[in-house]
């Protein structure tokens, strides 16, 4: 069964796939076995970071390259978010949702145009 969890703020998308336990008269506990996650939270699509500068080193060529991390903070916030929603963390409630903004505010701030 797919269940889906929006976050307007972030137009944030995340399909979850629940699966029951075998046998089970209920479905508590829900138990995510697999998911997918988008959001509007990127920039336009940068080229892969693998091979530039690590993080720590802020050594910046071009826009394109503080793009790139730009994006790797924001490809591992999602991840995390996705994994919360599977791990059954209701990422909704406000207090997660301050969360994401902080996350997204340190990407802007470190590495945004």
């Amino acid at each position: 069964m797919k269940y889906a969890i929006k976050i307007e703020e972030f137009g944030i998308i995340i399909d979850l796939y629940e699966e029951t336990s075998v046998g089970a008269s209920h479905s508590f506990p829900i138990k995510y076995e697999d998911g997918k996650i988008q959001s509007t939270m990127h920039k336009e699509k940068m080229p892969d970071i693998r091979g530039l500068p690590h993080l720590s080193q802020k050594v910046f060529n071009d826009e394109s390259t503080s793009r790139a991390y730009h994006d790797a903070i924001i490809d591992a916030t999602e991840a995390m978010i996705l994994a919360h929603a599977m791990a059954g963390i209701d990422v909704t409630e406000e207090k997660y949702v301050k969360g994401i903004r902080a996350a997204v505010a340190v990407a802007e701030k470190e590495y945004g145009s």
